[in-house]
């Protein structure tokens, strides 16, 4: 989703925004996720940013007409951000979400980034285009126009809003960057959180929500009947499955796909809802849907590294066998299962066969686990449904 909206700020308020970019301009920096937070890394970005107070009227003024745009509180928006980009600068292609380290660095208490709005204020120079490759689109720089971008596509890491600011080929090019969070934005607890996890080298989950960290069970015909009247609804729907450090966990023909539920609102709904209190009786505790994923359709050849899930707000997944065909189309016909494996609290591993209708609850942020055999069959379909403690 990319929206267009001309004439969003006025000539003055852009005047009054280039001079404070001049004014407070410093080499920009991209996120490392090490030591230091924040790097100097001209072979990516070459261009100057500069924050930009919120005691200055026309600076709380854009943010706020930005905010009621968007419709999230203001509470929830990054300071705004000024760049200026001189002849040969450039921006190479980018995600503005955060992930791995970065995420615990950035996001343990403010979550990540739901969207990118972006105001251009001039339009007196050569080249410059914002550029989305995976959507080979292309966004012409106008004055005064702005564009806003979703990070996050339901709670997932959104790949196809990768971008880029292309080099300026004349001229200088200003523009004003705005984030927006999951939550309440507060830079400083999110890392001084990063850094109460790292001296006591804990994480979100670290004590124990299930006594062994997993726990198998089936579904009441009357789920059983749902997941498989949504998988019927869904199941020639393939999507590309885009999710954080895809290329680390999945192995061999590398091949998934994704095939999402929420376009069927009222039973993804009705789903979340009740197997959400199947896990709540288990534990005793109450649960907060954290995201409807969909099914994940496993195909011949690829198999995954044991890993950890990389979002700490995915305290207890859920993941149902829906669809299987072991028929493997060789000589050998059909194998006889592709299992789960997953190492409990006590690091043993144990190897987990699930049937049509079976599910698994498990500690995915805690627990290593995946499928590491290479699947021979033609298709393994789950659907994933992650949940949260509620606080």
């Amino acid at each position: 989703m990319i929206k267009e909206i001309t004439e969003f700020i006025t000539k003055k308020e852009a005047k009054i925004l280039m001079d404070l970019i001049d004014k407070n301009a410093e080499k920009s920096l991209v996120a490392s996720g090490g030591k230091e937070k924040n790097i100097l890394n001209e072979s990516v970005r070459t261009s100057y940013s500069a924050t930009l107070s919120s005691t200055n009227q026309i600076v709380k003024d854009v943010h706020q007409r930005i905010s009621d745009h968007l419709g999230i509180p203001m509470n929830h928006g990054e300071y705004l951000q000024g760049q200026r980009y001189e002849e040969g600068q450039y921006f190479k292609a980018h995600t503005d979400f955060f992930y791995g380290s970065n995420y615990d660095q950035n996001c343990l208490i403010s979550g990540n980034r739901t969207y990118t709005f972006m105001i251009y204020l001039n339009e007196d120079f050569e080249g410059g285009y914002t550029t989305f490759p995976r959507l080979e689109k292309t966004v012409n720089p106008e004055k005064h126009k702005a564009i806003y971008w979703n990070n996050l596509e339901n709670g997932e890491a959104n790949y196809d809003m990768t971008h880029e600011g292309k080099e300026v080929k004349k001229g200088v090019k200003y523009i004003i960057t705005s984030w927006w969070r999951e939550n309440a934005w507060d830079g400083g607890a999110d890392f001084l959180e990063y850094n109460k996890r790292i001296r006591s080298k804990s994480t979100i989950t670290k004590d124990k929500i299930l006594p062994s960290g997993f726990k198998t069970g089936r579904l009441r015909n009357d789920l059983h009947n749902l997941v498989q009247d949504s998988w019927k609804l869904v199941k020639h729907k393939d999507q590309i499955d885009h999710f954080i450090y895809k290329e680390d966990i999945l192995q061999g023909s590398k091949q998934t796909t994704h095939k999402n539920i929420l376009k069927i609102p009222v039973i993804s709904e009705i789903l979340a809802k009740e197997c959400g209190e199947i896990i709540e009786e288990i534990i005793n505790a109450k649960l907060f849907i954290q995201q409807v994923y969909g099914f994940k359709s496993y195909k011949a050849g690829v198999y995954e590294n044991m890993h950890k899930d990389h979002n700490p707000m995915r305290q207890i997944t859920m993941m149902i066998c829906a669809n299987k065909d072991l028929s493997s189309g060789a000589s050998q016909g059909m194998v006889s299962d592709w299992h789960f494996y997953i190492n409990d609290h006590n690091n043993k591993e144990n190897k987990i066969s699930l049937s049509i209708g079976d599910y698994i609850i498990y500690e995915g942020h805690n627990l290593d686990h995946g499928f590491t055999d290479m699947f021979v069959g033609k298709n393994y379909d789950v659907l994933f449904l992650h949940y949260r403690l509620e606080k």
